[in-house]
């Protein structure tokens, strides 16, 4: 059975990819933020207000993929 799946998705949407998908710049804030927090002992709110800051920072500067 659980070699049955891989193959009907493969036949639905060859070329597909798991959603939501995020820019990397978002990937590695967050990922940041995880580290610091279990690798690092830094407090969970000073990461979570850099992630934020740096994401928010990339969301005022994206252009965003064009439609066409």
């Amino acid at each position: 059975m659980q070699d049955a799946i891989p193959a009907q998705v493969d036949q639905v949407f060859p070329g597909g990819r798991a959603e939501p998908r995020y820019p990397p710049v978002v990937c590695k804030a967050i990922s940041d933020a995880v580290q610091g927090t279990m690798l690092a002992g830094r407090s969970v709110a000073s990461e979570t207000e850099r992630a934020a800051e740096s994401i928010a920072a990339y969301a005022r500067s994206s252009q965003g993929a064009s439609l066409k």
